[in-house]
C-alpha cells in the first residue's frame, strides 16, 4: 500500500538501499517490463535498485511491476466479442452479425463468434514515458499533511489514503498532523480516523480544531461512517460515556450551540438519542437546555429566520441589514437580494464593506455565478446568441440552472432557469469586487518564481469539491474541455466485470449533425454506420469484459456529423458503486 500510494501521489516509490551489487542484467530485466508498460526508472532509481538484495528486489520488482500494470490499464484483458475487430464486423454482413447477438444471448454470454486470435500489427502510438523516481521519507509523509490540510473536501480515494496513514502511524502520527485544518468536513473525517485507530489523541486533536456544535455533528456521523457533509442522513452509533461527556464538554463551550442545533433539528434529535443529555443536566447545563427545547420545538429567533421572513414580506432592507452579520450568509444570498432590492447598486456597496471577510472559495464561485448572469443580461435576442445549444435563430431552448446536490453522489439536477435578470453593469461590479480582493490576498503569498499558465488551462473548471469523484487516473471537474487530438480514428472503450449477479453494461454512441439533428446510433443493436464500428454487444463479465466503438473522424465529418455522444447503460439495474470495477473512456489512435 505504501509504494501505491506514492506512485499514485508522487510518481515515486520508496525503496531502501542495500549492501549487494546486483548484475546488469537484473536491473535491466526490471527497467525494460517497465519501459513496456510506458514508464521509465530514474537514474537514482536504477542505481538503488543495483544495491538491492536477490530476495527483496525479486518482491518489489514484482509489486512495482504490478502497480504499474494498474495504472496503466495492462492488469485487464481487453476481449471484445468479435476478437478481429474492428476488421471483423465491418467485413461481417448484417444477418450474421444478427444471429451471432442471438446465439450469445440465448448462452447467457457464454457462447463467443469462432475466430482465430488476428495477426495484429505492432502498435505505433506511442506516448511519452513517465518517469518513476525514489521519494524521501518526508516527502512521502508530507502527503498526508497535504491531504489533511486540504482546503476542499476530499474525495473516497483520499480518505482512505489518510486511513492508511492512520492505521500504519498511529501515535506516531502527531508531527504530521497540520497544525490549522480550515475546512470543517476534511476536519472531522481526520478526528474520525483517529477516534477509530488512535483513541488517546482524539480529545486533543477536537479541542484544538473543532469549535462549532456542528463540527462536534460531523464528528459523531464520521465515527459512525456516515456522509460528513451531512448532505444525507446517517445512522449514528453509540459512544461510551466517556465519549459522550468530551462530547458534552465542547458542546457546553460552543458559542452558536442553540443557532447550529436549529439549522438541523431532526439530526440533532437523532443524536440526542445516543447523546442522553439529560445525564449531564448539573454539569452542562446549556446544553441539556438546548436539547429540552428542541425536543419541545421552542424554536428561537435566528439570523437565517429574520433574513427568510424579510425576504418573505418583499422587505429586502431588513434582510440586507441582517446579511451584514454573517459575510458569507451575504454572499451565499447576494444574487436574492440583487433582484428584490428596490437598489441593486445600494446592495452592491453594502456587499463591498464586508466583501473582504468572505472565504476565497466562495469568492470564487461568485465570480463564476455573476459572470454568467452578466452575460446572459441583455434583451432576449442577445440571450439567444449566446446559448451554445441552439438549434436555429427561430428555435431556441431556454437557459437552464444546473444543482448539484450536497453530499456523496455524482447526480447532476437542472431545471429552467426563471429567475428576473439582473443588470449587466451591476453583475460586472459585484466580479470586480471578488476580483479586488482576492488579488490583494494573493499579493501578499509567497511568489511563486518564474511561472507559466498553459493557455488551455482556461478549458478546465477550478474543482472546490472532490467528495464525489470517481476513483480514476486523472480526475477532471464537470464543465471542462479537451481539445480533440488530431487523430483520425477515436475509440470509446469500457470495461467492467460482474457484481453480486451476472452484470449487463452497454456502451452506446449517439451521432448528430448541424443543428443538434440526430444522425444515428451504435449500439448493440446497430454495429456499424456512418463511419463507426462497435465491437459487439457482451452480456455477461464473470471475469471481466470489453467494448469498444472506433470512431473515422474524417469519414464522420465528411457525411456531416459533428458531435457524438457517449453513453453507458445498465440493463441489468446494477448501481456502478456495485460492481467489484467499472470505468470507461476514450483514447486517440492513429489507425
Amino acid at each position: 500500500m505504501e509504494n501505491e500510494i506514492a506512485l499514485r501521489r508522487l510518481s515515486k516509490v520508496m525503496v531502501r538501499s542495500g549492501a549487494v551489487t546486483q548484475p546488469d542484467q537484473t536491473v535491466a530485466t526490471v527497467a525494460v517490463e517497465a519501459s513496456q508498460l510506458g514508464f521509465v526508472l530514474s537514474r537514482d532509481l536504477l542505481e538503488t535498485l543495483r544495491t538491492v538484495e536477490s530476495e527483496r528486489l525479486g518482491r518489489f520488482s514484482h509489486e512495482l511491476l504490478t502497480l504499474l500494470a494498474k495504472r496503466s490499464g495492462a492488469d485487464k484483458s481487453f476481449t471484445p466479442l468479435y476478437a478481429g475487430f474492428p476488421e471483423e464486423v465491418v467485413s461481417t454482413d448484417l444477418a450474421s452479425l444478427y444471429l451471432n447477438a442471438l446465439q450469445h444471448y440465448y448462452s447467457a454470454g457464454t457462447w463467443r463468434p469462432p475466430v482465430a486470435p488476428p495477426n495484429r500489427a505492432p502498435l505505433e502510438d506511442t506516448l511519452e514515458p513517465v518517469a518513476i523516481g525514489i521519494a524521501s521519507r518526508d516527502e512521502f509523509n508530507a502527503i498526508f499533511t497535504r491531504l489533511a490540510s486540504a482546503r476542499s473536501s476530499l474525495s473516497p480515494t483520499d480518505v482512505a489514503d489518510l486511513d492508511w496513514f492512520v492505521r500504519q502511524q498511529r501515535e506516531s502520527i502527531v508531527p504530521l498532523l497540520p497544525s490549522t485544518m480550515l475546512h470543517r468536513e476534511n476536519t472531522a473525517i481526520v478526528a474520525g480516523l483517529l477516534w477509530r485507530s488512535v483513541p488517546s489523541l482524539v480529545e486533543p486533536f477536537i479541542r484544538q480544531h473543532m469549535s462549532s456544535a456542528t463540527d462536534l455533528l460531523r464528528l459523531w456521523v464520521a465515527v459512525s461512517g456516515g456522509d460528513v457533509s451531512l448532505g444525507k442522513p446517517s445512522r449514528l452509533v453509540t459512544l461510551p460515556r466517556g465519549a459522550r461527556r468530551m462530547v458534552m464538554d465542547c458542546l457546553e463551550a460552543s458559542p452558536s450551540l442553540v443557532e447550529d442545533i436549529w439549522r438541523r433539528p431532526e439530526r440533532w434529535k437523532r443524536l440526542g438519542e445516543r447523546l442522553h443529555p439529560g445525564e449531564f443536566r448539573s454539569t452542562h447545563p446549556k446544553t441539556s437546555a438546548a436539547f429540552q427545547d428542541l425536543r419541545q420545538g421552542l424554536r428561537p429567533p435566528s439570523l437565517a429566520s429574520r433574513i427568510e421572513r424579510a425576504l418573505a414580506v418583499s422587505d429586502a432592507d431588513v434582510a440586507m441589514n441582517a446579511c451584514l452579520e454573517r459575510p458569507g450568509e451575504f454572499a451565499r444570498r447576494l444574487d436574492v437580494l440583487m433582484r428584490t432590492h428596490h437598489s441593486p447598486a445600494a446592495v452592491r456597496t453594502a456587499f463591498g464593506t464586508v466583501v473582504g471577510d468572505v472565504s476565497t472559495p466562495v469568492l470564487l464561485q461568485l465570480i463564476a455565478h455573476f459572470e454568467e448572469r452578466q452575460s446572459l443580461a441583455g434583451s432576449a435576442s442577445q440571450v439567444r446568441s449566446r446559448l451554445p445549444w441552439r438549434k436555429s435563430t427561430s428555435q431556441v431552448r431556454p437557459h437552464l440552472r444546473v444543482f448539484l446536490p450536497k453530499g456523496q453522489t455524482a447526480k447532476l439536477w437542472a431545471r429552467v432557469d426563471s429567475r428576473p435578470a439582473i443588470a449587466a453593469d451591476e453583475s460586472a461590479g459585484i466580479v470586480e469586487k471578488c476580483e479586488a480582493v482576492l488579488l490583494g490576498r494573493f499579493e501578499k503569498l509567497a511568489p511563486l518564481g518564474a511561472s507559466y499558465v498553459d493557455p488551455r488551462l482556461g478549458n478546465f473548471s477550478v474543482p472546490l469539491t472532490q467528495r464525489s469523484s470517481s476513483r480514476t487516473l486523472r480526475t477532471v471537474a464537470r464543465g471542462s474541455r479537451l481539445d480533440r487530438p488530431d487523430s483520425q480514428t477515436i475509440r470509446l472503450f469500457l470495461w467492467w466485470k460482474n457484481g453480486r449477479s451476472r452484470t449487463d453494461i452497454d456502451l452506446s454512441a449517439s451521432l448528430f449533425g448541424d443543428g443538434y439533428k440526430y444522425v444515428d446510433v451504435l449500439s448493440y443493436y446497430n454495429l456499424k454506420s456512418w463511419g463507426a464500428v462497435h465491437s459487439g454487444d457482451i452480456v455477461d463479465a464473470p471475469q471481466g469484459a470489453a467494448e469498444f466503438i472506433d470512431l473515422d473522424t474524417h469519414e464522420l465529418r465528411k457525411r456531416g456529423v459533428l458531435y457524438v455522444v457517449a453513453t453507458l447503460s445498465s440493463y441489468t439495474t446494477q448501481p456502478y458503486c456495485d460492481l467489484p470495477e467499472c470505468f470507461a473512456g476514450w483514447m486517440a489512435r492513429s489507425k
